[in-house]
């Protein structure tokens, strides 16, 4: 079992961010030992804003603007690590609300990818925040859940949350979407591919068009793990 989970080969890793892996609480305990030796366990550092604008306690629960804000630079520190060392990026489902991050987690990787030009699959026909990215980018009408009052108006800690960026000297953006085309998919797939993806609920036709994709990149000599 040890090397299995030594081994740079194995299929599944799973990225902790900190400060979740410091905790140790029951649960986590519990769901590590549960998948040792089935996926290897990468435990982030926190994030250099949060080294340099906090002290080094790792707060134990979100529950202030402050933690809140060390949970959700940590999150997106963990997400552009993670997102970085993947060859391809898939997506589905997703929560709009009631979130630890910045932004609805899925629509952050999604930001995140399209920024580290990845190759990226949209997988629309799942519901949640993906399916509202998928409507955007075949009607270029932002759904509300994609807006930044619409957030505001429904998680009850965001102002606050942006309160404390703004002290920090960051901000929350969503401005970005307003040039997201399906041309910055870059996966591979032709336009009416992509619309296909974003409708099916069929899994097996998931499958068939990521692989279509895949195929045509390196079909056309890129390199997935060197283009990105």
């Amino acid at each position: 079992t040890q090397d299995r989970i030594n081994n740079s080969d194995v299929l599944i890793k799973n990225y902790t961010m900190w400060p979740i892996h410091l905790l140790q609480n029951e649960d986590f305990k519990h769901w590590s030992a549960m998948y040792k030796g089935i996926c290897r366990f990468e435990k982030m550092h926190p994030a250099p804003d949060v080294v340099n604008a906090f002290d080094s306690n790792a707060p134990a629960n979100p529950d202030t603007a402050r933690n809140r804000y060390v949970w959700s630079r940590c999150l997106t520190h963990m997400r552009e690590v993670m997102i970085a060392e993947c060859d391809f990026r898939v997506c589905a489902g997703g929560k709009t609300t009631k979130y630890i991050g910045c932004m609805p987690g899925v629509l952050e990787e999604i930001h995140i990818a399209v920024n580290q030009n990845k190759p990226l699959y949209l997988l629309g026909g799942f519901g949640g925040v993906t399916s509202k990215v998928c409507q955007y980018l075949q009607e270029r009408i932002i759904p509300d859940e994609l807006l930044l009052d619409w957030q505001k108006k429904n998680n009850d800690y965001y102002s606050d949350l942006l309160l404390e960026y703004s002290k920090q000297n960051n901000d929350i953006n969503y401005s970005w979407l307003n040039e997201f085309t399906i041309d910055d998919l870059h996966n591979g797939l032709s336009k009416e591919d992509n619309l296909r993806l974003f409708a099916t609920p069929f899994v097996d036709e998931v499958i068939h068009l990521i692989t279509k994709g895949i195929k045509s990149l390196r079909n056309n000599n890129q390199n997935l793990s060197d283009m990105m």
